[in-house]
């Protein structure tokens, strides 16, 4: 009881605060399941792509190839996140092993950055500039129409849509959508 009040109030500081979104990352431990830190520094030629992810959630494993694709791209630097309680190193790095991730994932069972983002499911993709602007959040395309329901292909590719509006200086024509997943665990 006394850690959740002390996780709360260091939430509350973050949200309160005049900082930006580095700086309130900063704040926030973000280490990979190995222990190894993940520091993210603004760049003016990055964006940051926050995917919430869960290895037993089965959505997330249908659109690990599509992660995997999202990752190679040149101007994103994508970053896993793993929000729920519970889930092991081994279980993580037999998750990265299986669907051949090279990107970290994040052991955020504490919730701070969830709860700084507002992620709810998994997967869920924050894309943020280097501003500290979250341009995009929400479900990576349109393949799931909901739990257990998908097209057999996606006719719109929300991610990709930002990412291309973005390099070539464009306006951002849907900056939120509905994330379709597995419900985070509080």
């Amino acid at each position: 009881m006394l850690m959740n009040v002390f996780y709360l109030a260091h939430l509350f500081f973050l949200v309160s605060s005049q900082s930006s979104f580095y700086d309130d990352l900063q704040t926030i431990e973000l280490k990979e399941y190995s222990g190894v830190e993940v520091n993210i520094v603004p760049n003016d030629s990055l964006l940051f792509l926050f995917v919430y992810l869960n290895p037993d959630c089965p959505i997330s494993q249908k659109y690990a190839s599509k992660i995997r694709l999202l990752s190679e791209k040149d101007m994103v630097s994508l970053i896993g996140v793993q929000p729920n309680l519970g889930v092991t190193r081994e279980q993580i790095e037999t998750f990265k092993s299986e669907f051949q991730f090279d990107f970290p994932i994040i052991n955020d069972e504490r919730q701070l950055l969830t709860s700084y983002m507002g992620a709810t499911v998994t997967p869920e993709v924050f894309l943020v500039d280097s501003q500290g602007q979250v341009i995009y959040q929400g479900a990576i395309d349109n393949w799931f129409v909901a739990l257990g329901k998908y097209r057999p292909a996606a006719t719109e590719l929300f991610v990709d849509d930002v990412i291309a509006a973005w390099a070539i200086g464009s306006s951002v024509q849907v900056s939120k959508t509905e994330a379709i997943g597995c419900l985070i665990q509080d």
